[in-house]
């Protein structure tokens, strides 16, 4: 950080900490304003670095403090409508949930549950915090959070928030069984493959689709080879978009594991399916148009 930045960031904790203080005591219009005022919404970038402040300073602060981060995370679409300044409210909720439940032991599973209807929020910028919420709490349990995340891997958004999440360093270093990540990846694989050819254009199917190269190569990074085993057992899958997520999670491990990422892709080259060719005429095929015909 810059000292220009270190400058900004102390103009602003002065006056977030007096409106946190005075929401704490039951004056929200003064925080709600002062995060709006300075949500850099509407707008391409917002103010994510403000709602990490935040964040922080609800899980220093006890129950008083979750009070007010947990009001803001559960605000409706009609009160903090997306694509607006009041959407930053919920943002800044979403994160403070990540904050206190790293913090507090007792919150974990009530906030988890929060999380996991916020990952699948129609507001995209909401959603977007889930993922750094959940990193935190990752980081604080360890390979104990797997044991809460099993409703996540039963659907698109969920599954692309734990993937996110997951290939985030500080999470990746504080577990050690790779079981975890194995299965994650299985079920995400599963999830994309089994799903109907309707929900290819939905955007959680994007975002999990998205997801999976970067999360492969953070889990590779980490624990080498169960992780390559997964990606092996599906490269037999027919859907392209499945084939070039796969292509494009290899070419992220060459440098990484060079002589097992030219072995799948041979696997993968392999199981190519035979591209049609448009020019052959078979018995049975529908025959080319009579105009089509009759230019020849």
């Amino acid at each position: 950080m810059t000292v220009r930045q270190k400058e900004k960031a102390a103009s602003i904790e002065g006056p977030l900490a007096t409106a946190f203080e005075a929401a704490v005591r039951g004056n929200h219009d003064t925080l709600e304003r002062f995060l709006c005022r300075t949500s850099r919404l509407p707008g391409d970038h917002p103010n994510v670095e403000l709602a990490k402040s935040f964040a922080e300073m609800v899980a220093s602060r006890g129950k008083d403090g979750d009070k007010v981060g947990l009001r803001l995370a559960l605000l409706p679409p009609e009160e903090a409508t997306a694509a607006t300044a009041r959407e930053f409210l919920p943002m800044c909720g979403t994160l403070a949930l990540g904050a206190s439940a790293a913090k507090h032991e007792n919150l974990r599973k009530r906030y988890l549950s929060i999380l996991h209807e916020l990952a699948d929020d129609w507001r995209f910028r909401v959603r977007d915090m889930v993922p750094i919420a959940l990193v935190p709490i990752g980081e604080a349990m360890g390979d104990k959070i797997f044991a809460h995340l099993d409703p996540w891997l039963d659907g698109f958004f969920h599954a692309a928030a734990i993937l996110r999440a997951a290939t985030d360093r500080r999470w990746l270093s504080a577990c050690k069984d790779p079981d975890h990540f194995v299965e994650a990846l299985n079920r995400s694989f599963h999830l994309l493959a089994d799903a109907p050819r309707s929900l290819e254009r939905y955007p959680g199917y994007k975002s999990l689709l998205e997801a999976m190269p970067p999360a492969v190569h953070a889990f590779a990074s980490r624990f080498g080879a169960p992780i390559l085993d997964v990606v092996e057992t599906w490269v037999k899958v027919k859907e392209p978009m499945l084939r070039d997520m796969i292509e494009a999670s290899l070419a992220k491990l060459t440098k990484i594991a060079p002589e097992e990422v030219k072995r799948i892709r041979g696997g993968l080259k392999a199981t190519a399916p035979i591209p049609r060719d448009p020019t052959l005429l078979r018995e049975g095929m529908r025959r080319r148009g009579r105009k089509r015909e009759a230019r020849k």
